[in-house]
């Protein structure tokens, strides 16, 4: 079979695109990990572990809720328009974070200039708005990593989480992204080598790389393993064993409950009577 040469132009053209555009691929899965470092116990400040732990303690499922749940937030699955990602997130955080007061209301998300700051959260009389970086509006997984930091100042801000010191604030915002399942959102995003031929590099965040990859890999370890669901619904039996003593009447109000609650798992039904309990006495 012959070509013609415009033909073989083409076909040279369009193989050259192709190789282009896997190189462009390789290029962004290499940048869209976390740095190849070693996760030294010298190079994770104590604090880290111990924010992870409190924060999960305080939002996490308990066992029976957590086994449905997907943990870590799926990218392949959302839009590219800001608005409806940050929507997305604030679903998945609710799945994640039930304990918390994760709000319905989704803040308006608007793209501004700004000399110094990547994003910005601004609540001001009763309004929430989440602004990312012009500077950022070409990269979609950066984009996306900075409104995994600011939603995540939304939801600690709505369940009144918050340290004293700014910084120490904000290095708790860091962590609560993957305590409830951003982690690989922002670890797509947060970082770029410089290229000098079309863009500068970038690194977001308040932690350090090797504390990224601890607290990521922390919390994939904590949530498999099932540590703190377990314990979290041991802490509510006996709360349950404790406010009723007589294990016939606890029984009884579990039959009851059940039999009005179809389907609902035994944390659902022994914070329902809890609560039901509580609010009788009050």
């Amino acid at each position: 079979m012959q070509f013609s040469d415009g033909i073989v132009g083409v076909a040279f053209l369009t193989f050259g695109v192709l190789v282009f555009a896997l190189w462009r691929k390789a290029e962004r899965v290499r940048d869209a990990t976390l740095p190849d470092v070693p996760i030294e116990p010298h190079a994770v400040s104590p604090d880290i572990d111990q924010m992870i732990m409190q924060l999960a303690r305080r939002s996490w499922p308990l066992r029976e809720e957590a086994g449905a749940t997907l943990f870590e937030f799926q990218t392949m699955m959302v839009a590219n328009d800001l608005s409806v990602f940050l929507s997305d997130l604030l679903k998945h955080i609710r799945s994640v974070a039930p304990q918390l007061n994760v709000p319905r209301m989704n803040p308006r998300v608007v793209v501004e200039g700004m000399a110094v700051a990547a994003g910005q959260f601004v609540e001001q009389d009763g309004w929430v708005k989440i602004a990312v970086s012009a500077n950022f509006l070409t990269d979609v997984e950066a984009s996306r990593a900075i409104l995994c930091h600011e939603v995540c100042h939304y939801v600690l801000n709505a369940s009144g989480i918050r340290l004293n010191e700014t910084n120490q604030n904000e290095r708790l915002t860091d962590v609560a992204m993957f305590v409830f399942g951003l982690g690989g959102v922002f670890s797509a995003g947060y970082r770029r080598a410089a290229n000098r031929n079309y863009r500068h590099g970038h690194k977001l965040g308040y932690l350090s790389d090797p504390e990224y990859a601890y607290a990521r890999k922390r919390t994939l370890d904590l949530w498999r393993s099932g540590e703190l669901h377990t314990e979290q619904f041991a802490e509510l039996q006996r709360q349950f064993r404790s406010t009723i003593p007589d294990s016939k009447v606890r029984n009884r109000l579990l039959e009851h409950a059940r039999s009005t609650k179809r389907g609902a798992s035994e944390a659902d039904l022994i914070g329902f009577i809890l609560e039901s309990y509580r609010s009788a006495r009050r």
